[in-house]
């Protein structure tokens, strides 16, 4: 009887929920429960009910803090009650274009945990449910999700025209589910647009929980990758899982990791095999011709995970790879190894590393060949480079501990720079360095370095060398640095500092009786003697940069280059602010005699500079020329330099002729840029005879030039006697034309005097100052009369 009365309510409810006044009081109750049961306000709009026993419900929309969480336009929901007779429960969902907006807030929660957040306290289970719920349909279509793991200023990953088709059971005994199709298209920053397609699924109802990956694929416009295989137990992860690589392509890997450098795809194939403890991985790649293996096997359980294998790589051409500095060679690689996490004391390790015809950008360095092991803390390692018949060899052996002792040494043989460096003189160095030490933080470096080379040669010129110095507390500390040649001794000793903050301070010499061997290695001929000493003090490595200051001297005697020879000379510098930004501060001076330049000989030259540091700096040049005849010939000037403009002006010039001693009347300016080269007010004077000159050149334009020259007198008859003419020449033209234009203005009088050459002077706004230096001749212009055109 109480069976038959079950089955008659449910029969009557199952024919009331079919009707509209179900819908009607379902969405009143289902509004007010979820309007007092979340933080968030869920709202729904119309529920239709059909006589076919399904709800369709319109505009399910959750809101948080007044912002979008989930828009759902329409959720059909499929059910049937006969079989809550037998204690199950048979829904079908599907969810029509939803949107969903997930970001995880500034204290770390998720926005759509924190709008489903219970108002009260949930009330404890009475005990497991005896029900199955049969979830016999899951469907999405058309879906939108916008993810914004780093908060709404973040990077956001969307999911876009997402379809889903999927299946759930909840037994009492455990969850099994079905993924049958999943298809996204996945749009992240940094990466190009993925298609992602995946199926698989989930048992946990009758055993350990397993999961079976039918199909995982990636794939964009280039690369295509997929997985499958099946993960046996969950909570051990014991797994037989397979990635194939059909395409990845090196335009993707670009896009997501920035500065990749191999610009070859890679195929190939990837599994791994057993449980964490027991990991076995191994990896089959290609790119190219060359060939990457990996066989490794570990325990992932442990706090720090143990490792054992082999990985190879195998013909890498590395003119593939796109690097700062241009590569080319053929590279091989393995590495025996096994260890525990990063404990460099367990690391057990032997590798090899081979590259033939080793290219460094437009330099041929030869072969190179290294071998290293590793064993509880000692490293020991030896290489070679072999270029033609040199070698350099390298050596040495390591305790990787607390304060990481190293004994390392570098030896060559024949070893001749200039077969990898173009720009090298040709050399044959055998020599040895050994450093040997502790630390690698430059404050805690305590190494000594010792250098010998013997029997060596350079630019075949005999050469011995000798260099010992001490690392401590961030100072080089140098005790001896020497070079020897047959006519030639280098040394430098003092304190270098290589760490921030470390003082420097360094003295030099140089003494060299014939410096021909040096000056044809700059590539030029010559010979001659000098002396050199200085010292350098500061500091290396400061807040702004170096900050060092230089002094020293030079002497040189029977010095003779090319064209020009010198007879002795003598030469000081003192500068400071060296490595800061901008120019440095100091001065230099220097003195010849007996100079000799292209046939023109001098007696004596002076010369003195001075950089006041400033921005732009300030230099200002005086020079003393003495000529053959004893005559001494000035100039001073002051320049100021920029990047892109040198200006400045000349303040005295002494031009001493064989028509007498020009003078500068008064201080001239000049400019040079990238277009133009000006000259304005330069103005000379020889007694009553006056030179001008105004210029404005540019090499790819028109030139506007006027030179004058003017001869004054104190009337008529002395300016016949004295040959007195005035002559003004203009010129004008474009040096791209040979064709200069050229108007000759001339004079009426015909007489020429030993500056006729010149043009004429014109009307200036010099003739103030040039009446001035006139008067000095003893006449003067008569009152009220101005000089004549």
């Amino acid at each position: 009887m109480l069976t038959l009365l079950g089955a008659v309510v449910i029969v009557a409810g199952a024919i009331y929920v079919r009707t509209a006044s179900f819908g009607r009081l379902l969405k009143d109750q289902a509004s007010n429960l979820l309007a007092n049961s979340f933080r968030g306000e869920v709202t729904l709009g119309e529920i239709d009910t059909s006589i076919w026993g399904a709800l369709t419900i319109h505009e399910l929309s959750i809101k948080y803090g007044g912002a979008p969480v989930v828009r759902i336009p329409q959720i059909q929901l499929g059910y049937s009650l006969i079989p809550l007779l037998w204690r199950e429960a048979r829904i079908e969902i599907t969810v029509v274009d939803p949107a969903i907006n997930l970001q995880r807030e500034s204290d770390g929660e998720w926005n759509l945990m924190k709008a489903l957040a219970s108002k009260s306290p949930a009330a404890a289970s009475s005990g497991s449910s005896a029900f199955t719920i049969y979830l016999d349909k899951l469907g999405v279509r058309n879906g939108a999700i916008d993810l914004a793991p780093q908060g709404a200023n973040g990077p956001h990953y969307r999911f876009e025209a997402t379809d889903v088709d999927a299946a759930l059971a909840i037994r009492p005994r455990g969850l099994e589910a079905e993924l049958t199709e999943l298809r996204t298209r996945v749009a992240a920053p940094g990466m190009p647009p993925v298609d992602l397609y995946t199926a698989l699924s989930y048992r946990a109802a009758n055993g350990p929980a397993k999961v079976s990956v039918n199909a995982f694929r990636l794939t964009t416009q280039a690369s295509a990758l997929s997985l499958s295989g099946i993960i046996r137990y969950v909570h051990t992860f014991d797994s037989d899982m397979g990635i194939t690589i059909a395409n990845l392509a090196a335009s993707d890997l670009l896009t997501i990791l920035h500065g990749y450098p191999l610009r070859r795809d890679i195929t190939g194939r990837i599994t791994l095999k057993g449980a964490a403890n027991a990991m076995h991985a191994a990896a089959d790649l290609a790119a190219g011709n060359s060939r990457f293996e990996a066989n490794l096997q570990g325990d992932l359980t442990r706090k720090a995970p143990t490792f054992n294998g082999e990985l190879s790589l195998a013909r890498l051409d590395l003119n593939t790879l796109a690097l700062p500095q241009k590569l080319a060679g053929m590279l091989d690689v393995s590495i025996n190894t096994r260890g525990e996490g990063s404990d460099l004391q367990a690391l057990v390790a032997n590798a090899k590393i081979s590259a033939q015809s080793l290219r460094v950008g437009s330099t041929d360095v030869g072969n190179f060949e290294f071998m290293g092991s590793a064993q509880k803390g000692n490293v020991q390692f030896n290489g070679s480079l072999t270029n033609g018949p040199g070698h350099l060899n390298l050596g040495g052996i390591a305790v990787v501990a607390k304060n990481n002792q190293y004994h390392i040494a570098v030896d060559t043989k024949h070893f001749n720079i200039a077969g990898i460096s173009k720009s090298a003189p040709l050399t044959d160095l055998n020599s040895r360095a050994v450093i040997q030490g502790s630390g690698s933080n430059l404050q805690k470096i305590d190494a000594r370095i010792d250098f010998q080379a013997s029997r060596s040669l350079i630019a075949r010129v005999p050469l011995e060398s000798a260099i010992q110095a001490q690392i401590k507390g961030g100072v080089i500390d140098i005790s001896q640095a020497k070079i020897l040649s047959p006519s030639t001794t280098v040394s430098l000793k003092g304190s270098a500092g290589i760490a921030p903050g470390a003082g420097t301070h360094l003295s030099y010499h140089v003494h060299a009786d014939q410096i021909a061997p040096w000056v044809k290695l700059a590539g030029t001929t010559g010979d001659g003697r000098l002396i050199l000493d200085g010292t350098a003090s500061g500091i290396l490595r400061g807040a702004k940069g170096a900050a060092l200051r230089a002094e020293g001297k030079l002497d040189f005697q029977s010095v003779h280059l090319s064209n020009v020879s010198v007879a002795s000379g003598h030469a000081g510098y003192a500068f400071e602010n060296i490595g800061q930004s901008g120019w440095p501060r100091g001065h230099a001076n220097m003195q010849f005699t007996a100079l000799e330049a292209n046939g023109t000989k001098l007696r004596a030259v002076a010369a003195n500079a001075r950089v006041d540091g400033g921005q732009p700096p300030h230099i200002s040049v005086a020079v003393v020329v003495r000529d053959e005849n004893n005559n001494d010939n000035r100039l001073t000037a002051t320049v100021v330099y920029r990047p892109d403009q040198i200006a400045g002006s000349l303040d005295q010039l002494i031009l001493v002729l064989p028509d007498g001693a020009w003078h500068l009347a008064h201080p001239a300016q000049f400019t040079r840029d990238e277009h133009h080269i000006t000259v304005e007010r330069l103005a000379l004077a020889n007694g009553v005879r006056y030179l001008t000159l105004e210029a404005s050149i540019s090499p790819a334009a028109a030139q506007n030039v006027a030179l004058r020259a003017r001869h004054r007198s104190c009337g008529p008859e002395a300016a016949d006697a004295a040959g007195g003419t005035n002559r003004r020449r203009p010129f004008r033209g474009n040096f791209d034309n040979r064709n200069i234009d050229r108007a000759i203005d001339r004079g009426k009088s015909e007489r020429k005097w030993p500056g006729d050459e010149f043009p004429k002077a014109g009307r200036s706004e010099y003739d103030d100052q040039l009446q001035t230096v006139n008067s000095r001749t003893g006449c003067d212009t008569p009152s009220g009369s101005k000089p004549s055109a």
